[in-house]
């Protein structure tokens, strides 16, 4: 072989990727570690690290964060996957989540690369996951007794794949001008604020999933854009609503059940212009409102509005430039009677007020409306009227 060949392949072969390499974690140091940051400071681009069982409490110092910042696992090599061996087997984090403990927290945290994470859990700390870099994917993870789920500023694409969000203090996710956040098949519950809070960011993606036991379901703003279907979300508390779209935000809502429970309210709308697509949905209410409108254009029709002790409908509208109330299209809809009169009697619009007043200059128009319950898509025609709570009407 030539001198010349010689260079070429050697020169090939010195570029040609070493092979990804799967790191071991036990507790019991049958593993190559039993700290999982030892393991990240072994790992190359493109590592597995496999936790096992047990509960993984070591935290350090990271520089990387101008205010003093600790965590568990902070990602800076790209491409890693954390893999762990089950959500109910392996725990990054502590036994319980305390607002007072003296230094902050984070389990899993990565600020500039791709990462993955599977079949694990974080307990106990200020964050469950902190993710600044291009693409996040979890997947069967758990997020629970923490103050923060996960927030995420991903600039590409977050994907949450049966993920459960347990006992969050705060937020079980939050999203800040973060695109393509997709959240299927998982699970919010037992948490405070709001189950997913989503400021800015395109092609917001939300299937499937179900919010029980929360204060507050869904709530995106700052011209967020996206869809939520085949959701069933139920707020317990008086505010928050289950579902809440504001300050530009499009969306488009089908075939979900939004429940304001006994205290609460279903929907909020308040796009300040921007269009709302809402078809096969229930909107069950509270003691306030099933649904409040507010300056927000709905394309509403072949739904369910319920109402639940309060209103049905509460409407706002600034009269601005306006010559007439403007004519709020909410046809084509069930409200859970036949009669007329009782449907207008839970409609809170410009017709309740004095003529002068600016802020309820809107008249909601209901009829025709739908003569009984509508069969959705994930609910066969029983189950739909099983839905419907009669008491408080």
């Amino acid at each position: 072989m030539s001198a010349r060949w010689i260079v070429v392949v050697l020169g090939v072969l010195a570029a040609a990727p070493a092979s990804a390499r799967t790191w071991r974690v036990e507790k019991d140091g049958s593993g190559d570690f039993t700290v999982i940051y030892e393991a990240i400071d072994a790992a190359a681009a493109g590592d597995t690290i496999r936790i096992g069982a047990g509960r993984f409490e070591e935290y350090r110092l990271e520089p990387d964060y101008v205010s003093e910042t600790w965590c568990c696992a902070h990602i800076t090599t790209p491409g890693l996957t954390l893999l762990g061996s089950g959500p109910e087997a392996t725990v990054i984090g502590l036994d319980h989540f305390d607002p007072h403990y003296p230094i902050f927290v984070i389990g899993i945290s990565c600020n500039n690369d791709d990462l993955d994470v599977k079949d694990l859990a974080v307990n106990g700390l200020h964050r469950g996951v902190h993710f600044e870099g291009p693409n996040l994917s979890a997947e069967n993870c758990a997020f629970s007794d923490v103050e923060i789920g996960v927030s995420t500023w991903s600039l590409e694409s977050s994907t949450f794949d049966r993920c459960r969000f347990l006992g969050a203090q705060q937020l079980g996710l939050a999203a800040f001008r973060a695109n393509n956040i997709s959240i299927t098949e998982c699970e919010f519950a037992d948490g405070l604020r709001y189950a997913v809070s989503g400021v800015g960011g395109m092609g917001w993606v939300v299937r499937d999933t179900n919010v029980h036991d929360y204060e507050g379901g869904f709530q995106f703003e700052q011209q967020a854009h996206g869809i939520v279907e085949r959701c069933h979300v139920r707020v317990t508390g008086a505010n928050p609503p289950a579902i809440g779209l504001l300050t530009g935000s499009v969306f488009t809502l089908q075939d979900n059940v939004f429940d304001g429970e006994g205290n609460g309210w279903a929907g909020f709308f308040a796009t300040n212009g921007t269009v709302t697509t809402v078809t096969d949905c229930i909107f069950l209410g509270g003691s306030y409102t099933s649904i409040e409108v507010a300056y927000s254009p709905l394309d509403f029709h072949g739904n369910h509005i319920i109402n639940g002790g309060g209103m049905s409908v509460r409407a706002l509208w600034g009269r601005g430039g306006l010559q007439q109330p403007y004519d709020l299209d909410l046809t084509g809809n069930y409200w859970g009677t036949t009669d007329p009169a009782q449907i207008a009697a839970w409609i809170d619009d410009y017709r309740d007020h004095h003529p002068m007043d600016d802020a309820h200059y809107v008249i909601v128009r209901y009829e025709p409306f739908a003569g009984g319950p509508m069969p959705v898509e994930s609910y066969t025609w029983s189950e739909v009227k099983a839905l419907f709570r009669t008491e408080g009407r």
